[in-house]
């Protein structure tokens, strides 16, 4: 019964797709895929030649058929010098590619916008948007952003001189013209070395929103989370001043935070709080959200405590106590915030842990809740079951993507196959770290609070993935689609990789 369910909520289906050109052009060994650029009635794939260090881009515009429609390749070389991809992104029906490239004598970094035109991928400009000055290790001065309506680009550039030096800021502004409409720069009440650059957005009135922290302890290997200051900083055409918005509350520590440009103009933000440093664990959900207007803030604590958390394991009851990684409610972080069309918001967070004296990290449940439009209670709140730990080189398998699909949210990962071999709940988990896996698309109805899996492994096996990557996979087609790049493994030991596609079912729409 509760597969006739998914299937007339969620119908899965193989895109008809022919699966020559894209996975072709991915399996050669001297490209990797960086990011796929919904554009216009297709999508163009962007790889280098090395993700670390790249000297070559490769450009191919597919359409929906996946027929290829142009190509363009491009080198990453200039007077000797590498440059950096930064991304890509579609801007006013235009494909848009940002590189840094540094010079080592001046410490100087230039941002190159360069833009193509679609369907030829015919470069229609090429110019230096903006620069900063940084020591060569710290290879992350910039931030991009455009506006929902595409009417403005934002940029920001982090000059960074001395570590004991205040940071310097300076935040431009562009019209779907790339003239520029305002410019400004900000010497922050922040040193560099305790500064902090999280997000970076703009308004679809020119505003432009900093999502910053600064760590007001001494900087080192172990980082206190009550002296994590969290703001947010709008820069505006007319104002030499930040408008400043203090996110921190003045008897709580909150951790994981998350905060975002919502498509009405609203700023919308949730952390985990707990009481003190020595209570390490969570007993409460901060939520709160900055109107178009910006003249307030609206802040909720709820509280969310270990016995709410224990409550939603769905393999029964609760979590056994002999289950061999069982994990205490903390070290959760907020990853996504989906707003509802009746304004009740669901957030997602997942539990990490990184080991001080290794590279390991755990990549365990992810924590889904819904509250209510006026942020005054939590409607319900449940628990997607996983354990993946893996150290740097399997990183890329591990952890989740989510989407949200109106009346659902869908959240994608690598499991153990242990966990799957039975019809029933496992009695225990079974830890992933990135070897051969199901590929799991769990389900959640937002009204009930449902939960339903969907088992994508027979369609990746069927074209010989074993694991996907959820850092590369996106919507496209209007987000009709979507697609999974994975890895093949050959008897050899040989690792290829290609792109897996699924389209959303009609029911959803």
């Amino acid at each position: 019964m509760r597969l006739f369910i998914a299937l007339i909520l969620f119908t899965l289906s193989t895109a008809t797709f022919a699966q020559s050109d894209a996975n072709q052009l991915m399996q050669q060994p001297t490209t990797e895929l960086e990011t796929l650029v919904p554009l216009n009635d297709g999508f163009v794939l962007v790889m280098l030649n090395d993700l670390e260090r790249p000297t070559e881009m490769s450009l191919r515009y597919f359409n929906e058929a996946e027929e290829l429609l142009a190509e363009a390749d491009i080198t990453l070389l200039r007077r000797g010098l590498l440059t950096q991809f930064e991304g890509a992104f579609e801007f006013n029906g235009d494909l848009v590619v940002l590189t840094s490239l540094y010079y080592p004598g001046p410490k100087r970094n230039h941002l190159l916008f360069r833009r193509f035109s679609a369907p030829d991928l015919t470069e229609i400009s090429s110019e230096v948007i903006d620069e900063a000055y940084t020591p060569e290790y710290f290879r992350v001065p910039f931030g991009f952003a455009k506006s929902h309506n595409e009417e403005y680009m934002a940029f920001y550039s982090w000059t960074y001189t001395l570590p004991k030096d205040p940071a310097k800021l300076t935040v431009r502004v562009f019209n779907r013209q790339m003239e520029q409409v305002w410019e400004e720069l900000y010497i922050l009440p922040f040193l560099n070395e305790s500064f902090y650059i999280f997000d970076f957005a703009v308004k679809d009135n020119g505003q432009a929103l900093i999502f910053c922290e600064n760590y007001a302890g001494r900087p080192g290997r172990y980082i206190d989370e009550e002296k994590i200051e969290y703001r947010i900083l709008a820069a505006e055409a007319g104002n030499s001043n930040l408008i400043e918005y203090k996110l921190n509350l003045p008897d709580r520590i909150i951790t994981g935070l998350k905060a975002k440009l919502d498509t009405s103009g609203a700023v919308v933000g949730s952390a985990l709080m707990q009481s003190t440093r020595r209570k390490s664990r969570h007993d409460g959900l901060y939520v709160f959200r900055i109107p178009p207007d910006g003249q307030s803030i609206q802040r909720k604590q709820l509280a969310l405590t270990e016995e709410m958390y224990e409550a939603a394991y769905p393999y029964g009851d609760k979590e056994s106590l002999f289950t061999a990684n069982r994990h205490k409610f903390a070290n959760f972080v907020v990853d996504y915030i989906f707003v509802e069309p009746d304004g009740s918001w669901i957030i997602a967070a997942e539990y990490r842990k990184e080991d001080t004296n290794s590279y390991e990290i755990e990549f365990n449940d992810i924590l889904v809740v819904k509250v209510d439009a006026g942020l005054d209670r939590i409607d319900w709140i449940r628990r997607v079951p996983k354990r993946q730990t893996g150290y740097q080189g399997f990183w890329p398998y591990l952890s989740y993507k989510a989407f949200h699909k109106n009346d659902n949210v869908f959240f994608l990962y690598n499991d153990s196959r242990d966990n799957h071999r039975q019809e029933g709940p496992p009695n225990s988990l079974s830890e992933y770290s990135g070897e051969r896996s199901r590929v799991i698309l769990m389900q959640i109805r937002t009204g009930s609070g449902e939960m339903v899996k969907n088992d994508l492994t027979e369609l990746v096996r069927a074209k010989n993935v074993s694991a996907i990557w959820p850092s590369r996979v996106w919507e496209f087609f209007g987000k009709s689609r979507v697609s999974m790049y994975g890895d093949v493994v050959s008897s050899r030991g040989g690792v290829t990789s290609l792109m897996v596609k699924f389209a959303w079912g009609d029911g959803l729409y």
